[in-house]
């Protein structure tokens, strides 16, 4: 890493030295920056300007540390103290770029001082490691999810044998006398029960051969989800407004797509006050599909968060969120040969969250893409 611990104090260099070393901070590939004791920015290499997103002239003067919403491992006076007895603190920061979003850099700092030796500032050098981060990340989660879906497969399999027990006695219950109530109740009970089903089946199929897809009505699959949050959408007075311009008829695995549609529409409701506003349409989407859209009027996602909603175990519900939901229904909507997109605005009075997917008709000819807009 290159220092910017200048032979002597800056008050002492020429002119043409300091231009000189001035140029050589210009050439560094890492980002540059001088503060002086308050954290203001006095020099703002282009490595600085290529990392971070703001011109030189944008920031000279500003707070580093307000700027970059700088997150310190340690508190800022004890980095200075470390600057200023050990003449330099190593350690990691993470930072916000222009777009908001989170860089995680290696930092070095070391002393400015003035013609008698006193400390009037910083200089700190930032190396990016948010890539080499986020790979440490995947192949962190990609052992736990090899070892979750071992799990995941051990788990589906013994709740197949207590589902076996509930389908008989719903049965058994079906052949005794009963009033329309309690039929009502038996039916709405084999309905949740075969819904964990779908739910085992599916989990085991990502450990096993899938299921052949079947004809399936996109219309259908939607209400059917729709109905199963009812209770949730009538005690938040939730309006939802649907716009189904066709059937949308596809050949498909049913079960996943109702998994993919249930984490939206629940994610959605989530995501809206009381008395909010869900729209659920269904429109063409070419010869070869059909575009479904989930919008909702919620807060909206930051440009940091909507750029990790797909990562496996990352989740914005705290410790009541798996972080697999968005993860899996991806990877759904890819194994049809679809494609996902998401857009969220945070702008008072214009924020929310719409998830468009584009569905293939036939799972012929897939082909494998995603993207966040």
């Amino acid at each position: 890493m290159l220092s910017c611990m200048p032979p002597r104090s800056r008050a002492s260099w020429s002119d043409d030295e300091a231009r000189e070393y001035a140029s050589l901070l210009e050439l560094a590939s890492d980002a540059v920056l001088v503060l002086d004791l308050e954290g203001k920015i006095q020099f703002w290499n282009r490595g600085a300007e290529r990392l971070y997103g703001w011109t030189s002239d944008e920031v000279l003067g500003k707070s580093a540390h307000e700027l970059l919403r700088s997150k310190f491992p340690v508190p800022l006076p004890d980095i200075l103290a470390a600057v200023r007895v050990q003449g330099e603190w190593r350690g990691e920061i993470i930072h916000s770029n222009k777009e908001g979003l989170g860089v995680v850099v290696a930092t070095r700092w070391t002393p400015r001082t003035d013609a008698n030796g006193e400390l009037i500032g910083t200089f700190e050098i930032n190396r990016d490691l948010t890539e080499e981060k986020r790979r440490q990340e995947y192949s962190r989660n990609a052992e736990r999810l090899a070892t979750l879906g071992r799990l995941a497969a051990t788990v589906a399999h013994e709740i197949n044998s207590p589902l076996d027990v509930l389908n008989n006695i719903f049965y058994l219950l079906k052949q005794q006398p009963l009033s329309d109530t309690a039929r009502e109740l038996v039916r709405q009970g084999e309905l949740e029960v075969r819904c964990i089903a779908d739910i085992t089946n599916a989990t085991l199929r990502y450990s096993r051969s899938s299921a052949q897809p079947a004809q399936a009505s996109l219309r259908d699959i939607l209400d059917n989800v729709l109905a199963m949050h009812s209770g949730q959408i009538r005690i938040r007075n939730v309006h939802v407004e649907k716009r189904y311009r066709t059937e949308g008829n596809v050949v498909a695995r049913a079960g996943e797509l109702r998994q993919v549609f249930a984490n939206l529409i629940g994610n959605a409701l989530d995501a809206l006050p009381a008395g909010g506003r869900l729209r659920v349409s269904l429109t063409g989407g070419g010869s070869n599909g059909f575009f479904v859209a989930i919008a909702d009027h919620g807060a909206g996602m930051s440009p940091a968060v909507r750029e990790r909603i797909f990562e496996p175990f990352f989740t914005t519900k705290g410790a009541g969120g798996t972080g697999l939901g968005l993860w899996i229904a991806r990877d759904i909507v890819r194994n049809h040969g679809g494609t996902i997109r998401v857009r969220s605005y945070t702008q008072p009075g214009r924020s929310g969250t719409v998830f468009m997917l584009w569905i293939r008709k036939s799972p012929q000819a897939q082909q494998y893409s995603e993207s966040v807009a």
